[in-house]
């Protein structure tokens, strides 16, 4: 079985053992043999580092993808792509006339 060699023992196997080691996952020419390490690593959740793969804008826009990581530009594209926007009001009356009634009416306080 190959191993490292041990600091302070395998006085003149230095090399030897070093090389041994090293060919179980490399070739001669020092680049990985095939299948040497394995790609596979688990896929991310909330308790569990990870692969994750990321929503695109009009995925992070649907809001329904329940399996993949939003980026700031995907949280940027869902924000600008609400319908009926923020409006910032002093009183109600200013309220513009047709403003949908879904549209979120922010009264600045006096």
């Amino acid at each position: 079985m190959a191993r490292l060699p041990e600091p302070g023992g395998d006085d003149g196997q230095w090399g030897l053992l070093l090389n041994e080691y090293l060919s179980v996952s490399h070739n001669p020419s020092g680049t990985l043999k095939a299948d040497s390490i394995s790609s596979a690593a688990p896929d991310a959740s909330s308790s569990t580092k990870g692969v994750v793969q990321l929503a695109s804008s009009s995925e992070a826009i649907a809001g329904t993808d329940t399996t993949k990581a939003v980026t700031a530009a995907g949280v940027n594209a869902a924000i600008t792509a609400v319908a009926n926007p923020i409006i910032f009001v002093d009183a109600l009356s200013e309220i513009p006339p047709g403003t949908p009634v879904d549209t979120l009416v922010i009264v600045r306080a006096a």
